[in-house]
């Protein structure tokens, strides 16, 4: 993306879709087979942004998950959660971008990315906590993240196949009509 005040203005609503999503899932009960799992809605957003890597760079998503780690805390006062939710997200991003160089595939990307969330956040528990038997909690998350990422990798899908969507997006920002 060029530089732009749109550019600016496209990072911002990112960002704060992908919080009202994040607080939304708030409102979600936890799986009650693991009730630390979670759905990652917020990660539809970061999906989104680096599936469309003609209009998204890697800071450009780096930035807006950065964003959202931080005030995500704020808004909901867990501010012991931005080491969590920072290892878990930078995990996530990294390895969609991995799955992504090897895929091309929404539903495995956003897959490995969930996966990848899951065991960085475990390994943050662990290493904070210092308690081993975290680990028991890893078929749990595993399996949830094979879901969770099932289901944001398919939101993800569904929203791209929208190319009026992915047309105007790229009209106004990559050639800077603003």
């Amino acid at each position: 993306m060029k530089n732009t005040a749109g550019k600016l203005v496209l990072l911002a609503v990112l960002t704060g879709v992908s919080l009202g999503l994040f607080v939304i899932e708030l409102l979600i009960p936890p799986f009650p087979f693991c009730p630390a799992a979670k759905i990652g809605l917020a990660n539809v957003v970061t999906l989104f942004m680096l599936m469309h890597d003609r209009i998204f760079r890697f800071t450009d998503c780096f930035l807006v998950l950065f964003a959202r780690c931080i005030l995500s805390a704020v808004v909901t006062g867990r501010l012991t959660a931005i080491l969590f939710s920072l290892v878990g997200g930078i995990s996530a991003l990294f390895a969609m971008v991995l799955f992504k160089k090897a895929f091309n595939y929404e539903i495995i990307v956003s897959i490995g990315g969930a996966l990848a969330h899951n065991m960085g956040q475990i390994l943050v528990s662990f290493i904070f906590y210092g308690v081993f038997s975290i680990f028991y909690m890893l078929p749990a998350l595993l399996f949830s993240g094979i879901l969770s990422g099932a289901l944001t990798g398919a939101l993800v899908m569904l929203i791209r196949r929208n190319k009026k969507f992915e047309v105007y997006i790229y009209n106004r920002v990559k050639n800077g009509k603003e």
